[in-house]
């Protein structure tokens, strides 16, 4: 049951997040946030792009998502890498756990850890064990560094499940949905 309203409010935020950022520019990394990641494992790629983290209550239930996101052509999202913790708001600065995005379910579920999941190139896969860090925590801005273990599938592959190792770096801009 924990398991779908996570999921439920971590898509939901997706959406607010990308129709609710706006073109304020914050301290730091400018309008769109930035990021760089590498993929290795059976996948094997080197990303960069935008982004933003969005953090507040809506219908009762606090949050806090970051969202990392590269583009085609400035108009469709290529790969996108999520980090989600349900419970609590915006997170201040230090290390925090990612947890196993299977065992989010009544037993498993902690409000001070991430979940993190990456989709692309026809593949998803979800955080298995990692940590990530936050350097800076303001209402303007989110920075750190990750690395997390994940597993999944592709749609080129379905039988076979993909093991990855996720890591990278972000300074990431608030949105301004509010709700």
């Amino acid at each position: 049951m924990k398991y779908n309203q996570i999921l439920g409010f971590v898509l939901l935020m997706g959406v607010f997040v990308f129709f609710g950022c706006g073109d304020d520019d914050p301290t730091g990394p400018g309008v769109d946030g930035m990021f760089t990641a590498t993929i290795s494992g059976d996948i094997n790629k080197s990303l960069s792009g935008n982004a933003w983290f969005w953090s507040g209550v809506i219908e009762g239930e606090s949050g806090f998502v970051l969202w990392l996101f590269s583009e085609i052509d400035n108009e469709d999202i290529d790969d996108a890498i999520w980090f989600s913790r349900e419970g609590t708001t915006r997170p201040g600065t230090g290390q925090y756990v990612i947890s196993n995005y299977e065992n989010w379910g009544e037993e498993g579920w902690n409000p001070q850890h991430f979940m993190a999941w990456y989709t692309g190139d026809e593949t998803i896969v979800w955080s298995v064990s990692g940590s990530i860090t936050l350097t800076t925590s303001t209402s303007n801005r989110v920075a750190g560094n990750f690395q997390f273990q994940a597993s999944g599938m592709s749609s080129q592959n379905q039988g076979n499940q993909i093991s990855v190792t996720i890591s990278g770096e972000f300074d990431a801009i608030g949105t301004n949905f509010n709700m």
